[in-house]
């Protein structure tokens, strides 16, 4: 209820819904203006895969929910420069997360993240990649690199 009334504010720009004990969310491409939008500390265990659809989101708050996936959808959201995905259940991070060319934070610490993709590698704007506290076996192989 609370939802569906949220996604009718198609101007918005910044939406907080921190702790609001969300469980899922029906769509999110109606708030095609979205800048910053923050779900943390909810139940989410998904995100629609209508994300793509909020193509101006440039911050993406997500921490303390119960996220198993991302679609691939994730990786259309070109202008999102921060990503935080921090104390979820995600095993792995799709290789779409390469398409994000502006993303300067990326905080994926605390998940069940086991390995990454070499095409992490292709973030050339990242400034800030966090992934403390996950179960990695070995970081990615590069191109041109060696471990």
């Amino acid at each position: 209820a609370l939802w569906e009334a949220v996604t009718k504010l198609s101007s918005l720009e910044k939406l907080t819904m921190d702790r609001d004990h969300l469980q899922e969310l029906s769509t999110l491409g109606t708030l095609v203006n979205i800048k910053t939008l923050s779900l943390s500390n909810n139940k989410l265990q998904t995100l629609p895969e209508d994300i793509h659809l909020v193509a101006g989101l440039k911050s993406l708050s997500l921490h303390g929910n119960k996220l198993r996936e991302l679609h691939a959808s994730i990786g259309q959201l070109v202008h999102l420069e921060k990503l935080d995905l921090r104390s979820n259940m995600l095993s792995y991070l799709p290789t779409t997360i390469s398409q994000l060319k502006a993303l300067k934070h990326l905080d994926a610490s605390e998940n069940k993240i086991v390995g990454l993709e070499p095409s992490i590698c292709d973030l050339f704007a990242i400034e800030r990649l966090e992934l403390k506290d996950n179960p990695l076996q070995r970081p990615p192989a590069a191109n041109g690199y060696r471990s």
